[in-house]
Parts: C-alpha cells; structure tokens; sequence
C-alpha cells in the first residue's frame, strides 16, 4: 500500500488484491458490502443507516452515516464512468458542505496474483490541500478493510 499527494491537490493510494479485478469492481457497487468497507471504517461508532446505489454512468449513490449521536452525513455523488473492470470514476461529496464536490477515479489492473488498484481522489480546489493528508488516510483504511473482506470470501 502506498499513498502519494500531488501539487495538482490530487490523493493517490495504491494497494493489491489477491482476487480478481471483476471482485474488487464489484466491491464498489454492491450495497452489502459498502457498508462493510466503504463506510463504516472511518471512525467506530459510524453506522450507515441508508444505502442507495444507481450504478450506471450518471446514475447517483447516497450512503447515509449516523455517527455518534451526530446529525447523519449523507455521502453524495454520481457515476461519471463504469468501464467494468477496469476503470470507475464518481464524483464524492456530503450534504452538509455543498462546496466539497470531487472526483475520485479507481483504476484496476489485472496482475499474476490478483488486481493493483489505484485510486485518484481530485480534490475540488486549493483551499482543501490541507485535507490531503487526511484523505490519503482515510482512503488507505477503506482499502484494506476491503482487502480483509475480499481475502476473507
């Protein structure tokens, strides 16, 4: 696993999966297993409380998390590409902040021994470089809860 932020404000993570591409493609649309990985890695106590997952190009998603007594977030965005099972690309916002709004692109590769991911989260302007850091990590947790998974199927 590897993580790598870019003066274009962009977070790449990199990480291997001992399954096959059509797998790990999957993993990011059944609704089953978002809750497993996707979301509820962030913090304990999170729980998604709502899945929706419109999986086609323009198509929308919404996971809704409570989180500790705390209003729910809604995590938003839309399909902008489904290349099964090479490439998904979303837009990723919350509606609590209308001014985060940005593109995050999963790129799968197949290898001897499995799939290389790599993940391209854009960051919507200068003013949430300093979230950089914080995204790398996040994205990195959500990967290898999802490697656990997939290894554990």
């Amino acid at each position: 696993m590897s993580e790598t932020i870019t003066a274009q404000i962009a977070v790449q993570v990199k990480c291997h999966f001992k399954v096959s591409p059509e797998e790990v493609f999957a993993a990011w649309l059944n609704p089953k297993w978002i809750g497993q990985w996707l979301i509820a890695t962030s913090t304990e106590g999170e729980e998604l409380v709502r899945t929706e997952i419109d999986a086609r190009v323009g198509g929308r998603f919404s996971f809704l998390v409570q989180r500790r007594g705390n209003p729910p977030v809604d995590h938003t965005g839309s399909y902008l590409q489904l290349d099964k099972p090479r490439r998904l690309a979303f837009t990723w916002g919350t509606g609590r902040d209308k001014n985060w709004d940005s593109r995050v692109a999963v790129d799968f590769e197949r290898t001897a021994t499995g799939t290389a991911l790599v993940l391209t989260h854009e960051l919507p302007s200068v003013q949430w470089l300093e979230f950089a850091p914080s995204t790398a990590e996040a994205w990195t947790r959500k990967l290898l809860a999802l490697t656990k998974i997939l290894a554990g199927r």
